[in-house]
Formats: structure tokens, sequence, C-alpha cells
């Protein structure tokens, strides 16, 4: 399943400001003393490419589609975290991606901003991809037994996009802030919002075994809280761009995870599901049983940490030493 990042709608007198400064990226931003932090001195904060936490997106002049003001790329990189459904309790171990490219447009309502280019980098090759996460005591729910009975017992849960990841609430005066370099305090850039399943993955429980679903799905709503920017600048044939990474903390105990449904073997479960016979299903409520589902809203946690990437196209090419 793939993933898109939208955010569509008129935009305020801030945020026009903002994309006027971003159209700006061609210049370095000038930074006080007691600029964001970095690696410099005096608050300096430029770095050398090779300080940088994430890679430099590359970022062809071509993305930018016709009659479009501006384009950018985004990349958020969470590299490890935590998730808690109902009593199952796992680290995340990353690194998670969403790659995406976003344009700025006038539309009917004025200024829009719409994506336009998936560009995913995740490990479902679409935008968005989740690694495995196993589940501690697999169908048994004790870490003895399912150690010596892990092919049959073990569990691993797969987390699918279900629909678009969508921002909403998009702070335009902290965007502004980082691309000039006066945001200095940590600041919250939108909430990324999105519908979730879970593939369940066991020999017992058959190929069919989920947790939520199209009308029933998990749905994060993950503010995204940026700080301590670092910024890189260069040279291309294109001129000079911009490379600006914060930290990302990106962080939701709101969610409710619904009962597990369509588990058993040879298509046992998706039967006995479909004709409502869910309480005949045991393998619905052996899952429920082992990962303590459902879970209402405050018993579950996704917590994600990384760096988020910002440039504006035409910053392909990347071949010269850091010039601040």
């Amino acid at each position: 399943m793939t993933t898109t990042l939208r955010r569509r709608g008129r935009l305020g007198a801030l945020a026009v400001l903002a994309l006027l400064a971003a159209s700006l990226l061609v210049v370095a931003p000038a930074f006080a003393d007691d600029g964001p932090g970095g690696s410099g001195s005096s608050g300096d904060p430029f770095t050398s490419i090779d300080n940088l936490p994430i890679a430099p997106i590359s970022c062809p002049a071509s993305l930018k589609p016709a009659g479009a003001l501006l384009a950018f790329c985004i990349e958020m990189t969470f590299e490890g975290g935590h998730a808690k459904f109902g009593s199952v309790s796992s680290t995340v171990s990353g690194p998670i991606k969403v790659r995406q490219v976003v344009a700025v447009t006038f539309g009917s309502d004025g200024l829009e901003i719409t994506n336009v280019d998936e560009g995913g980098s995740g490990s479902g090759g679409g935008g968005l991809g989740f690694p495995p996460i196993d589940v501690p005591g697999g169908i048994v729910g004790n870490e003895s037994l399912n150690s010596l009975l892990k092919p049959v017992t073990g569990v691993s849960a797969e987390i699918q996009p279900l629909g678009a990841l969508t921002l909403s609430d998009v702070n335009s005066t902290g965007v502004l802030g980082l691309i000039l370099g006066t945001q200095t305090e940590p600041f919250t850039l939108a909430t990324a919002s999105i519908p979730l399943r879970v593939k369940v993955n066991n020999l017992l429980l058959g190929d069919t075994c989920y947790i939520g679903s199209a009308t029933d799905p998990i749905t994060f709503n993950l503010p995204i809280n940026l700080s301590e920017p670092q910024y890189w600048s260069g040279t291309n044939d294109t001129g000079h761009f911009l490379y600006i990474v914060p930290k990302a903390d990106a962080t939701d105990g709101s969610f409710a995870v619904p009962a597990a449904g369509d588990c058993g073997l040879l298509g046992l479960g998706k039967a006995l599901d479909s004709m409502n016979l869910q309480q005949l299903n045991l393998f619905d409520q052996l899952l429920d049983n082992a990962v303590g589902l459902p879970a209402a809203p405050g018993t579950n946690l996704l917590s994600l940490q990384g760096y988020f990437g910002l440039t504006a196209t035409g910053s392909d090419g990347i071949s010269s030493p850091p010039a601040p």
C-alpha cells in the first residue's frame, strides 16, 4: 500500500511569507550568535556534510510540476522508538521513512500545497514503511514457552497503511523560522494522521489475520515536533541551495486498537467472521487474549524519534563541499 502526503487549503499571510522565504533558498540565511544550535562556534548551525545525521535528499528540478510556484522534497527518517498495542510492548527498530515531493500551486481556494510524487523509501517500496515487530510471548503469551515452540507460536506484526498520510495544522510560523534560521525553540510542525491495520503473521492464524480494517482502522495522530536544526549549504548546476535537518519526534497515545479478525487456518476464521459468527472463532479470541485486545485509547502508544529533512527542487547532483 503506497502512501501520499497531502495538505490542501488556503494559506494565511504567514504561510505566504514562508513560501517567499523558501523561494530564497538560493541564499544562505543569516544567523545571530545565539541562533539555533549546531556544530560551529557561537551557535553556528552549519555543519559538514559528514556530520549530517541523514544523507542530503536528491531533489531534481524536474520534480517541480509545470505551473507550480515552488516544490520541495521532504524526508522523515525515524530511526527507532517504542510501540505498545494492548498488553504488548515492543521496541521499534528503524529506519521508518516517509519521502514526499510537495508542490505549491494556485487553486480555486488560493494557494495550495499538494503532494506530487511518492518517492517512497520504506520497507514496502511505498512512501511509508514499518519494520516488522516481534510480539513477545507469541500467541501463548509466555516467552519461555514461546522460545521452545516459536515456529508454531511465534508472532510478528506488520503495520500496513490503509490510506493517505495527511498533515493538518501546519505551523507556518515555525516553517518560516526554520528556513530563516530564527526558530531557536522546539516547535510542532504539524499533526500527521494515517489509518493503519496490523497483519499478524503466525502459522496457526493463517494468512488473513488482521488487527484493524478499512472500516475499523487503527488511526494514529502524531504531532511532529522539530528541534535543533542543522544546515548544510552547497552548490550544483542550478546554483546555491540549502538542506535543513532538525531532529524529529512523533508520539501518540490517544488511538484505540480493535479486536483481531479473520484469523484461522485455511480461511476458517475469515469464513466464520463473514457469517457474523465471530464468537465461534477461537483463533481471534486466542490472539485477543494474548495481546490484550481490544484496547481503548490511553492504553496504547507509538513513539518515534529521528530526523526531518527539507530542501527545494534543484538540489540534485550534490558534489561540492559545504559553503556556509
